[in-house]
């Protein structure tokens, strides 16, 4: 057991390591609760800790440094962390615990590819050996993607790896709460036009999240090589992207799930016919039908006219607002509302709120129709993903 206030590499292994279990096992929610309860975290005073808000909410900022951290900076903001909670000794009982000290893998969409979890997660402390970085792909919101080989045996798999750098420790907590929603999402999720998932890890401020690998990149530059190219998209085809785009919506709302973030870069080809949506890191999960949200987060060109007013509340439809931009993209070669400034598209949308404006009178009925239905201004004339894969235009 470690001195009281000091606590060496080994020992903070163990704990990480206990502590990855105990993640796994209870609702991250109720995991502080748990400890509490278990009298594994130990305060100085008597008080009541269910009257201590301000030591619960430390306590449940140094569970996320202390899963996400390793040797270096990111343990010092650990010891850092633990010396200004005030508590005398913190999960002495996990030391002890009879619980495994490999953690058990985040819940895999292709679990027959990856028989040794450990060695893919690695230890906790060091990154794992059995995959390679090879070239640039690409770079998101929050991170860079690379294409990367996985080495099971004699054989390699091809995979995508979205590397996520942690920063300071504001962003260290910011970017642990993307990854993990996005693994989280991604590992309930099984839909052949929802990109796979395969695993997760992290290392000294860097988290890791495996994908399956598309080598087709983006719808997006797809569309940009395309027009650069002076060739056209037509509307058979965009029909035929959309739908795909449409099947993966529609199972993501039949789960209660919304994307948020729905936009020709986060849709990814297999090849030129067949692509897969993909970055769930806003994606929300609704606990009830009636639920709605008012942040406003996502791309704002393709942002559906709710989400830019916090006063007003939004759910599924600003998904399928989304389809319609990308569609928009397809048809045009350019993004909606790409001639306004981002900080003028709320009042341009109030002004001419359709972002097919430009293109109306050159595309057949149908396609007017699908956009009337999609880019509808208040989202209760939108139609459902359900309904929209019935329609003329994609069938």
């Amino acid at each position: 057991m470690p001195e009281k206030g000091k606590l060496n590499e080994k020992d903070f292994k163990r704990l990480r390591v206990n502590s990855l279990y105990l993640v796994e096992q209870i609702e991250p929610l109720n995991l502080v609760d748990y400890l509490f309860e278990k009298d594994v975290i130990d305060l100085n005073d008597q008080e009541s800790i269910r009257s201590k808000v301000t030591q619960k909410e430390r306590a449940q900022e140094l569970l996320r440094i202390l899963f996400h951290s390793g040797p270096g900076q990111s343990f010092n903001l650990f010891l850092q962390a633990l010396k200004e909670t005030g508590y005398t000794h913190v999960f002495e009982k996990l030391q002890d615990s009879e619980q495994p000290e490999t953690p058990t893998a985040l819940p895999m969409a292709d679990s027959s590819l990856y028989e040794n979890l450990f060695a893919f997660h690695g230890d906790g402390i060091n990154e794992p050996k059995n995959w390679t970085q090879l070239d640039y792909l690409g770079s998101g919101r929050f991170g860079t993607v690379y294409r990367a080989n996985y080495k099971k045996g004699s054989a390699e798999f091809e995979c995508a790896v979205k590397e996520i750098r942690g920063g300071s420790p504001r962003d260290i907590i910011k970017h642990e709460a993307s990854v993990r929603n996005e693994t989280e999402t991604l590992g309930k999720l099984s839909h052949e036009k929802i990109i796979k998932y395969y695993g997760f890890c992290s290392t000294n401020q860097m988290f890791f999240i495996f994908l399956e690998y598309m080598k087709g990149g983006s719808l997006e530059n797809f569309i940009g090589d395309k027009y650069d190219k002076g060739e056209k998209i037509e509307e058979p085809y965009a029909g035929k992207i959309v739908k795909q785009v449409l099947e993966a919506v529609a199972y993501l709302h039949s789960l209660n799930y919304f994307h948020r973030d729905i936009k020709s870069a986060n849709v990814l080809m297999l090849d030129e016919w067949n692509v897969k949506l993909a970055d769930f890191g806003l994606t929300k999960e609704l606990a009830e039908i009636t639920k709605t949200y008012t942040s406003c987060v996502g791309t704002y060109r393709f942002m559906a006219p709710e989400m830019f007013d916090k006063k007003r509340k939004y759910n599924k439809p600003v998904d399928i607002w989304a389809i319609g931009c990308i569609l928009v993209h397809l048809l045009s070669g350019k993004h909606p509302f790409h001639d306004v400034e981002e900080n003028q598209l709320h009042k341009e949308m109030d002004n001419n709120p359709s972002p097919a404006q430009e293109i109306l009178n050159k595309v057949s009925e149908k396609c007017r129709r699908f956009f009337k239905q999609t880019l509808a201004i208040n989202e209760a004339g939108r139609a459902t993903a359900e309904t929209l894969l019935q329609d003329r235009f994609i069938t």
